[in-house]
């Protein structure tokens, strides 16, 4: 119902900008275009002055803040995108999104060199692939600790093992006369425990008996 009230194609038919061979195709052609369509988000006088962008979420009102930005990939088809961006009005004539990137005046080329195609197709390009792109620009290596070399580990290993070793067969070769009795046994256990050990230290072992 709702696709042929909108005049969308049905079923569903795959966009091929969803791939990632689409994207290095235009970073070829276009070396850092997704970091400059990511400079444009991220500039003050743009999206961000009302997105929200994963973590980060601008100043003002809740009831002001706009559609997070790092699911859009999840809800909306590229074109949608594309022609949203570049005249949100004609989707929404009451939207308060603005045109940011008139068709004749491209943002700054400090934010994206390009015409405002490029830069609108470059914003497109981001939001379907923004999980992809933090996933490929933040990473958690720097915060996590490095991983102990193989021998070291190997090493350390092996002297835990061996302390634990040493001590058992410690325990097992000591004289009973000499084991303490825990202080925290009653007196009463404590002395009985403290006799059968100097019975054991001065007990003989038996004679071997010979064969005929």
């Amino acid at each position: 119902y709702f696709s042929a009230v909108d005049g969308a194609e049905y079923p569903y038919v795959y966009d091929p900008r969803l791939d990632e061979s689409a994207v290095d195709i235009a970073e070829q052609k276009h070396p850092g275009h997704l970091d400059g369509a990511m400079r444009i988000v991220t500039n003050n006088n743009y999206c961000v002055k009302c997105h929200l962008v994963g973590d980060y979420a601008p100043a003002g009102s809740l009831k002001a803040l706009a559609p997070q930005l790092e699911r859009v990939h999840e809800r909306l088809r590229p074109d949608y995108v594309h022609g949203w961006i570049a005249n949100p009005k004609r989707y929404l004539p009451y939207t308060g999104m603005p045109v940011n990137i008139p068709y004749d005046k491209p943002v700054s080329q400090d934010l994206y060199v390009g015409d405002s195609e490029q830069q609108v197709a470059a914003l497109t390009d981001l939001l379907m692939h923004f999980d992809e792109f933090v996933k490929q620009k933040f990473t958690l290596e720097a915060y996590l600790p490095a991983p102990a070399p193989a021998a070291e580990k190997a090493a350390a290993d092996g002297g835990e093992k061996n302390d634990k070793v040493t001590k058992i067969d410690a325990e097992a070769v000591a004289d009973p006369a000499d084991r303490k009795v825990p202080a925290a046994l009653p007196e009463k256990q404590a002395a009985a425990v403290q006799r059968a050990s100097g019975r054991l230290a001065a007990m003989k072992p038996l004679p071997l008996q010979q064969k005929n």
